[in-house]
């Protein structure tokens, strides 16, 4: 996946979840300040993001993430560790 279409699948899913138009979900776009995300949506938009992207979120890694762009770059990274660790197994184990 591209940069791009993980941002709009992130930005999709927030606003899924939130119930709110995507127009209205912007990369600068902060959780808490701006769309008064608390910490219990915030768990099940990390579940979700999980889930979509088949990847493991860690919470000790999510400080700082406060914005759709800032969890987006992370899910892209979590992304690549994940393609990584898959193209690095040894031939007879898949």
């Amino acid at each position: 996946m591209t940069t791009e279409e993980i941002q709009n699948k992130v930005i999709e899913l927030v606003a899924n979840k939130l119930e709110i138009s995507k127009d209205s979900v912007k990369l600068e776009t902060d959780f808490k300040n701006e769309l008064g995300v608390d910490s219990l949506d915030y768990l099940y938009i990390i579940m979700d993001l999980e889930d979509e992207f088949m990847i493991d979120i860690y919470e000790s890694e999510l400080d700082g993430k406060n914005t759709i762009k800032e969890l987006a770059d992370y899910v892209e990274t979590r992304i690549k560790c994940k393609d990584e660790k898959i193209i690095q197994l040894p031939k007879d184990s898949i």
